[in-house]
């Protein structure tokens, strides 16, 4: 059976509503679900209907892991980060969000409570996921892997993610170096296909040890796009205006 690689919807329900039925066999959301887009809770609520129905899996982006950075969850170990809420809100696209969310108060505390179970639900997502199809395997993770490392190395540092939850220097790689678009770990098996999204590309770039299937970046006037793998038919809509 196939699987199908959505790049990052970013609120853009309707043009997800449009690839979905163009899907071929396992989906998975390679992140980026909220932001930039009109409808960021509709494009959550209906990824967490296909993952909970077993359709689909959805790996963590770099906006999802700002929202739950800046809101924080105290009670799993995540303080709140007042400052990159504001960040979220104005660079991010995050200000959509919240309107999508009918939230009317941004005091953290509040929307923390209004986002509660999304964002925990959020919290819980992979890092990376990996599978196979007729033998072909995969490993998907937002914004791809380094040309430094080993492959090993850098999965486990997709395990033990807790550093990244607490820290208020810096940002994880693995979600927000736009330079992994190009790279590939320097020990990568020949059966193994690297797929990101979180790079906007002009059109999706499939390959035998690379996939690129963010070709909107949540902004109007592009595609959404999708990629049935390893055929390599590329699936697209458009994205709507605010």
């Amino acid at each position: 059976m196939p699987v199908t690689f959505i790049g990052d919807v970013h609120g853009q329900l309707d043009a997800l509503d449009q690839i979905l039925p163009q899907c071929e066999g396992q989906l998975v959301f390679m992140g980026d679900l909220i932001d930039r887009g009109p409808d960021s809770r509709g494009v959550v609520r209906r990824v967490r209907e296909l993952c909970e129905e077993g359709r689909a899996s959805c790996i963590l982006g770099n906006h999802e892991f700002a929202l739950v950075s800046s809101l924080g969850l105290p009670e799993l170990g995540v303080p709140p980060k007042p400052h990159f809420f504001s960040a979220w809100c104005q660079i991010y696209g995050g200000f959509n969000t919240l309107i999508s969310y009918e939230v009317e108060n941004t005091d953290i505390d509040e929307v923390r409570s209004l986002f509660r179970d999304d964002l925990e639900w959020m919290y819980s997502l992979p890092w990376y996921f990996e599978s196979e199809v007729d033998g072909r395997k995969y490993l998907a993770v937002h914004a791809g892997l380094n040309e430094r490392e080993p492959l090993d190395l850098q999965i486990a540092g997709l395990v033990d993610t807790s550093q990244w939850w607490t820290s208020n220097e810096q940002l994880p790689p693995a979600l927000y170096e736009h330079k992994r678009a190009v790279q590939i770990p320097p020990d990568l098996p020949q059966d193994l296909c690297i797929v990101s999204g979180h790079t906007v590309q002009p059109a999706v770039y499939v390959s035998d040890q690379r996939v690129l299937c963010d070709t909107s970046g949540g902004r109007p006037n592009r595609n959404l796009s999708a990629v049935v793998w390893p055929e390599g038919r590329v699936i697209s809509a458009p994205t709507a205006t605010l």
